[in-house]
């Protein structure tokens, strides 16, 4: 019976989301079944609408702006998800610089943070699953340095003291894709 539990608790892992939203709060999958919680308080949604979107919306509070995409099965990207909506960014918040300042790839996360206009440094958190993207970005970097100390333990922050942002994000992938054509439909 042992052979068969370890291939059901397989199967469960697979399905469960990398990220949800439930009862006002972030929950990201760090393990098998661990989970980590982030409590939104206030928040602001917006469900976003496209023939190539199955469910979209924006989220923000006051410490972050977050995009869910799940697309459609016959849609795909015309481009890397990341990749896009840094290009976003860039193009609606007018920024004459984004750099790079450090990365970390553990399994379906992406941790960026980027010093803007040579003023002031944001957190970036990029989450890919089949179908899913999600892209948060954190401007306080509270939620980033608490979701990458779980997934990373030696994580130390060093932009802790740097000057953060304190940006009105209003941009969404699936709101300007019928201008900038973000998706394509599979052949």
């Amino acid at each position: 019976m042992g052979f068969f539990n370890k291939i059901i608790k397989s199967i469960m892992q697979a399905s469960l989301s990398t990220f949800t939203l439930e009862n006002n709060q972030l929950k990201f999958l760090l393990g098998s079944d661990n989970f980590y919680l982030y409590d939104l308080n206030q928040y602001d949604m917006k469900t976003r609408h496209d023939p190539y979107a199955l469910e979209a919306y924006t989220l923000k509070n006051s410490e972050i702006h977050l995009e869910f995409i799940k697309t459609d099965i016959s849609a795909s990207w015309k481009g890397q998800p990341r990749s896009l909506y840094e290009g976003l960014l860039k193009e609606k918040l007018s920024l004459k610089s984004m750099e790079l300042l450090e990365r970390f790839e553990i399994d379906r996360y992406e941790f960026s943070t980027y010093k803007i206009n040579d003023a002031f440094v944001f957190h970036f958190i990029y989450i890919w699953e089949s179908q899913k993207n999600v892209f948060v970005i954190d401007t306080q970097g509270n939620l980033y340095k608490a979701l990458l100390s779980q997934l990373k333990s030696d994580y130390v922050d060093s932009f802790e003291d740097m000057e953060k942002g304190n940006v009105n994000f209003d941009i969404s992938l699936v709101k300007n894709n019928a201008f900038e054509y973000y998706f394509k439909q599979t052949d």
